[in-house]
């Protein structure tokens, strides 16, 4: 394998490593982020037709 192509595999393998976690744990974040918005907007939903739990938590009795 020539010099010049085996750099660029190591560079790409780097980036790779490097890359990887960072990916990760912006998806994770997405995800995170993502739950947080549907619960808050079901809380809404529930809020407008008057079934939401008391703030003291669990439901009205």
């Amino acid at each position: 394998m020539p010099t010049r192509a085996l750099a660029r595999v190591s560079a790409g393998v780097g980036i790779s490593v490097l890359a990887g976690p960072a990916l990760a744990g912006a998806v994770l974040a997405g995800a995170v982020l993502a739950r947080t918005a549907l619960a808050w907007a079901a809380l809404a939903g529930m809020a407008r037709a008057g079934t939401a739990p008391a703030l003291g938590g669990g439901l009205p009795s």
